[in-house]
């Protein structure tokens, strides 16, 4: 199953984030050794941290030790290198959850409601800057972009894991509640963690996206929404 959000329409069809695109040769002849998906990559990191209002092109090229004309030479603006950063961003999400849908147990067992509870962790924990990028947007409420991320990128991935929830509840092994609600509660539950990483990395030392801390968070969930 293919992803069910397509590239933004800045994109150019040849482009991919795989290989790498030509740069711009320097003063001196060389060409820099940076690609276009590092760009984004420093982008997403940048947004993640400092939101969309908060943060520069400037401040993603020193990410990556180049200048500024370097992106512009890729990116138009700082609202297209947003859309292409949080493309390639939901894309891996969905790509990861996808494959590990794919190869969990769904048979209604407990064992099988609690794989599908570290499926949707792990994924969430490897990219914490879906939860990051997301609150920023919610909680900027001059952002016209959140209605994109919602429409684009939100609902196609809570349909896919709220249909999963909502196969383990048909079958008992999840409690019965409204799927919508279940989802949204165990999505909290879950991406309040990863945005709250720093300060329960200060706090008390976790690391939370280590194996042992992805299982106390699976257990914890399965107590709160397995029956």
């Amino acid at each position: 199953m293919t992803a069910p959000f397509s590239r933004p329409r800045s994109v150019p069809l040849h482009i991919s984030y795989d290989t790498d695109s030509p740069q711009p040769p320097t003063r001196r002849g060389r060409r820099p050794k940076v690609t276009r998906q590092q760009m984004l990559e420093a982008a997403i990191q940048e947004f993640a941290a400092h939101g969309y209002g908060g943060s520069t092109i400037a401040a993603i090229a020193a990410r990556l030790s180049i200048t500024q004309p370097l992106i512009h030479y890729h990116f138009y603006s700082k609202e297209e290198l947003w859309f292409e950063s949080v493309y390639l961003l939901f894309l891996s999400l969905w790509n990861d959850i996808e494959l590990a849908l794919v190869e969990a147990k769904n048979d209604g067992s407990r064992g099988s409601a609690r794989e599908l509870l570290k499926v949707v962790v792990t994924a969430l924990v490897r990219k914490p800057e879906v939860a990051r990028i997301v609150s920023n947007e919610g909680y900027d409420h001059n952002s016209t972009r959140m209605s994109l991320l919602s429409e684009t990128y939100l609902q196609p991935v809570f349909k896919v894991v709220g249909d999963a929830l909502d196969t383990h509840g048909k079958r008992a092994s999840l409690k019965k509640q409204p799927p919508e609600l279940l989802l949204l509660a165990f999505l909290g539950a879950t991406t309040t963690v990863i945005t709250m990483g720093p300060v329960c990395r200060e706090l008390y030392g976790l690391q939370i996206d280590s194996e042992a801390n992805i299982d106390k968070q699976v257990t914890l969930l399965e107590a709160l929404f397995v029956g």
